[in-house]
């Protein structure tokens, strides 16, 4: 029986943290944007290409890129530089939707990596 409790609370801390890690999977854009009504609202986490910027005293936006999609990003942390590969975490909101027709932004209050 002692061996037994703290074997049952390593699995159970294990298992959790496999599912925040598992919730912390790197997207690429295309995914988020096939799935916009899944990820609205959530926090993602997806890497790409910077292809535009502009900043402003440290804030600004800029569109990111996996080849196939791309999404403005929305930052106080500052900008990357064009044609970087970033790896960014934020809010994804769906923007505007006309019809088919949608335009996503991701909020990002924790910089880029």
């Amino acid at each position: 029986m002692k061996i037994l409790m703290p074997l049952c609370v390593a699995t159970i801390v294990g298992a959790g943290i496999w599912v925040l890690e598992a919730q912390r999977q790197t997207l690429r854009v295309a995914q988020v944007l096939g799935a916009p009504d899944v990820y609205d609202g959530k926090t993602v986490r997806v890497t790409g290409q910077v292809i535009h910027n502009v900043g402003l005293f440290g804030a600004g936006a800029y569109l990111l890129t996996d080849g196939r999609s791309q999404v403005a990003v929305v930052t106080s942390e500052g900008v990357p530089l064009e044609g970087q590969m970033v790896e960014v975490e934020g809010t994804f909101h769906v923007a505007l939707s006309i019809g088919a027709v949608q335009h996503a932004v991701i909020i990002v209050g924790g910089g880029t990596r």
